[in-house]
């Protein structure tokens, strides 16, 4: 009984030295050439778990990254865990962006909105503040409707700002990733080329499902299991080339000749016109009641359309000195103000 407990330790001690001395010189060399407090991308990284050890540590506490991408599949709920972990009390990262994982599920999403604590926000919020010479105070009409004169702020933004902030946060995050849960699109995602690609993909367990499927509807569904094994050729030398990233599904479209892979390129293009995860449209109409106020009543519709497109767009450079130059070409005046 004894030897058994002591082989059972000293095989935990080989492991925990084993994981201590694990190294990924290539993620670190790519990591490491990346500037200071800049954007690290790593969707065209295959990580594992103790490589996202490497990444808390040599991207977000030495390069003190102020982006951090990481999509492609990669994130598995024990992942996120791990960076959930390296993330509690960092306060350099502005931006991260952990989309196409739907293999986080429901608990990558619990994780994520249990990462933000009220404590922490209303610490940052309080900081800000003072420096702008504001006391952080609870808005009288609450205090008057529910009866109470003294309202503690933190307990106030803590139960109507940031309780209903992480439930709404979970329910969109999981509402994202449901649709990925369905057979078909599982199934078609596997055509993607950092998919096909892995040790864990089989062209002939693929093609079975695929033929199952879809047989009905493939242009050509005899000749699918040698258009699948020439696709993956050629994702290997795509993926093989030193500037790719992981590339959207319509540059996906334009890589897969029709005449080459007819039945593959049919699939694709079902995977691409599947429903898009996406709530721009709500962001768009909840902007109205901002864009459309009550001293702009009379806007017409080609101004309405402008300034929500405008607001929409928030990345988009507008030049100011252009505007006023189309403005004045528009509607010249008499007078000189030269």
């Amino acid at each position: 009984m004894g030897k058994c407990v002591s082989k059972q330790n000293s095989s935990k001690e080989s492991s925990a030295k084993a994981t201590d001395n694990y190294s990924n010189p290539k993620l670190e060399q790519f990591i490491a050439e990346r500037p200071l407090h800049s954007c690290i991308s790593l969707s065209c990284q295959p990580l594992n778990e103790q490589d996202m050890k490497i990444v808390i540590k040599e991207a977000i506490i030495k390069k003190q990254c102020r982006e951090l991408v990481i999509q492609g599949d990669t994130l598995t709920p024990k992942y996120v865990s791990i960076l959930t972990d390296g993330l509690r009390n960092n306060k350099t990262l502005k931006v991260l962006d952990l989309s196409r994982n739907p293999q986080m599920g429901d608990q990558g999403a619990e994780l994520l909105a249990n990462l933000l604590t009220p404590d922490e926000i209303f610490k940052q919020a309080k900081q800000i503040s003072e420096e702008l010479f504001i006391q952080p105070a609870a808005p009288r009409t609450y205090s008057r409707h529910h009866g109470r004169r003294l309202l503690d702020p933190e307990e106030f933004y803590r139960d109507q700002v940031f309780l209903p902030f992480q439930r709404e946060l979970k329910v969109n995050v999981e509402n994202r990733l449901s649709i990925f849960s369905q057979p078909r699109i599982q199934l078609l995602t596997q055509l993607r080329p950092q998919h096909i690609t892995s040790t864990n993909c089989s062209i002939m367990e693929l093609y079975k499902n695929l033929i199952e499927k879809f047989s009905d509807r493939l242009p050509q569904s005899l000749q699918l299991f040698g258009e699948l094994e020439r696709w993956k050729n050629a994702c290997v030398n795509l993926m093989n080339k030193p500037n790719y990233v992981n590339i959207w599904m319509n540059d996906l479209l334009d890589k897969c000749d029709l005449v080459l892979y007819p039945n593959v390129h049919f699939l694709l293009i079902f995977l691409a016109t599947l429903p898009v995860t996406t709530s721009s449209a709500e962001r768009a109409f909840s902007s109205l009641k901002r864009i459309k106020t009550y001293c702009r009543s009379t806007m017409i519709e080609n101004r309405l359309n402008g300034l929500a497109a405008a607001f929409i767009h928030k990345n988009v450079d507008i030049d100011a000195m252009r505007i006023l130059d189309l403005f004045v070409q528009k509607h010249p005046r008499h007078l000189n103000f030269s």
